[in-house]
């Protein structure tokens, strides 16, 4: 897992980052590539991608019990139980 921040804020991010203690890295999109390439429109924005490289699941924003949705495609992806 992965964050990539596209709010061309460093110093905001890495203090959000510090407070709320991520266990995963953040990359910083100054250049927008990422935002462009997975053609992110709103912000959070969630994809899961598969092993090969494809967009499998796409999310943008946050809702309450998105949580049990996100691992239910992981579960799937992997092989286990849904």
């Amino acid at each position: 897992m992965i964050s990539v921040d596209v709010s061309n804020q460093k110093k905001r991010t890495l203090k959000v980052v510090k407070e709320t203690g991520v266990s995963f890295p953040v990359l910083l999109d100054n250049r927008s590539v990422g935002k462009k390439l997975y053609k992110v429109r709103g912000t959070p924005t969630t994809l899961i991608i598969n092993g090969d490289g494809s967009t499998v699941f796409k999310h943008v924003g946050y809702y309450e019990g998105m949580e049990e949705i996100l691992k239910k495609e992981i579960r799937g992806l992997l092989g286990g139980p849904a």
